[in-house]
């Protein structure tokens, strides 16, 4: 298998995703838990579960009616109708994370409760057979109809419970009863669900195509930003990662992935500035050895700011990849599996990156022209960009790989640790399509993660956005 991450041999994903699901992993507010038992109660209102089902003491238990959920006080499904071998029943359901959460929410000697019929809960760790009393307890747990990731990926919560009686376009409505507390906490659970996907897509990336070569094609990726993504996927594909790491002369990976980029100036035609003559000779001299044919890369300039220009780009990670001795991917899990505090993790993340703020490279715009306003090679907003969609989601893919689900909360942290990213259209738009007004987004979507749930839910209500 090309990649030093060895899958675990005997879970799945569905095992690991539970052992999120257990561990409270998607909980940001611990006084308001919206998103776990929020998504037990959706399981049960789609019945997203085996048929039949049973309870833990062994009985079969048939769902002719899984109940109207209720939204006001009170358990939160009445008038179900089940049977319990074969004994038919008629009453309220009460649905929770785990069975002592009956007395934690305070249900005992409540008489809104008496006709609770079916106690229901994601898991059972203490072995209850029954809970309270002689009730029926059914646990989801193990008996879901579709894997958790895939539920955890098509279920969109903001809907209920009023999925099917109000129109996704007038959602707004619905989040206008919410608290801020409570939608910055369906955003950020959103949030991680978003990371977690891509975290899966590397994955499978990784176990096709190695390790290093996955990070180094997504992080040309990501320094393509709007305008050249296309030419350094190209790059990525054409110059391999593999064979850069190779390669052993002074300036010979410099002058490869110029060369292959055609991004090397001809000197003989072009004016280089002085102090960079010696430096193109000898890049030409290193690539003229390797030059084979390799695709003609387009490289977009239109409308771009100088300091997003190719060749800063291309230089960056030039020097990034140089000085993690093209083991970028290893040095990131690494960096995110020691166990410090989430600043001094982002600090230690930075430092991964920090080549690109080599002060003798500011001025560079590319070999022909210097800056008028010298700056770093990356700015924060890049690395932070990085952070989000490169590092965070692939210390996530090697704890799924590896089935180390206990890990995860430290790439949780590190995310909530990354302040909003920079605004884009879809961001504006989903604010205007979930806030009445669109400036309560301030207010609710205040980092890098929510930005992230707030996308993954527009996307869901646009397909095609």
């Amino acid at each position: 298998m090309p990649t030093d991450i060895e899958p675990h041999p005997n879970r799945t994903l569905s095992a690991f995703y539970n052992d999120l699901f257990d561990s409270g992993f998607f909980v940001f507010n611990d006084e308001e838990p919206y998103f776990q038992e929020k998504l037990v109660q959706v399981i049960w209102n789609e019945q997203l579960v085996n048929t039949p089902l049973t309870t833990v003491a062994g009985d079969l238990l048939q769902i002719f009616h899984a109940g109207v959920w209720n939204v006001e006080s009170g358990p939160d499904f009445h008038d179900a109708a089940i049977s319990v071998n074969d004994r038919l029943q008629r009453g309220a359901i009460e649905i929770h994370r785990q069975p002592e959460d009956w007395f934690r929410h305070h249900h005992d000697g409540n008489p809104d409760y008496r006709r609770t019929i079916l106690h229901v809960v994601w898991s059972n760790p203490n072995h209850h057979p029954t809970f309270p009393g002689n009730m029926p307890l059914c646990v989801l747990q193990h008996q879901l109809s579709v894997p958790l990731p895939e539920l955890l990926s098509r279920i969109d919560l903001s809907l209920y419970p009023y999925a099917g009686k109000i129109h996704p376009g007038n959602c707004a409505g619905h989040f206008a009863e919410l608290s801020d507390e409570h939608i910055a906490d369906l955003l950020q659970s959103y949030g991680v669900a978003r990371i977690l996907e891509k975290s899966r897509e590397i994955s499978e990336e990784i176990v096709r195509n190695g390790l290093e070569q996955t990070v180094y094609c997504r992080f040309l990726d990501i320094l393509g930003y709007k305008n050249n993504r296309p030419a350094f996927q190209r790059l990525a594909e054409s110059m391999p990662v593999r064979r850069l790491s190779a390669l052993t002369g002074e300036h010979e990976a410099m002058a490869v992935l110029f060369g292959a980029a055609g991004l090397l100036p001809d000197p003989t035609r072009t004016a280089v500035l002085p102090q960079h003559r010696r430096l193109v000779r000898g890049l030409w001299d290193a690539w003229w050895p390797h030059r084979r044919g390799g695709p003609d890369i387009q490289w977009n300039r239109h409308r771009l700011r100088p300091y997003n220009w190719p060749e800063r780009r291309l230089l960056a990670a030039h020097l990034i990849l140089r000085d993690n001795s093209y083991r970028l991917g290893r040095n990131i899990i690494q960096t995110m599996r020691r166990q410090t505090t989430p600043q001094e993790s982002m600090r230690q993340l930075h430092d991964l990156f920090g080549a690109a703020a080599d002060a003798s490279w500011h001025s560079f715009y590319d070999f022909t022209r210097a800056l008028e306003k010298p700056a770093s090679l990356l700015g924060e907003r890049r690395f932070q960009d990085l952070l989000v969609n490169l590092a965070i989601p692939l210390f996530f893919a090697a704890c799924m790989m590896e089935q180390s689900a206990a890990q995860c909360e430290q790439g949780k942290q590190a995310l909530l640790q990354v302040p909003k990213l920079q605004d884009n259209r879809l961001l504006k738009e989903a604010a205007h399509h979930f806030f009445m007004p669109p400036s309560r987004a301030r207010d609710v979507v205040t980092n890098a993660c929510a930005q992230q749930g707030l996308l993954r839910l527009y996307r869901d209500f646009h397909p095609g956005s």
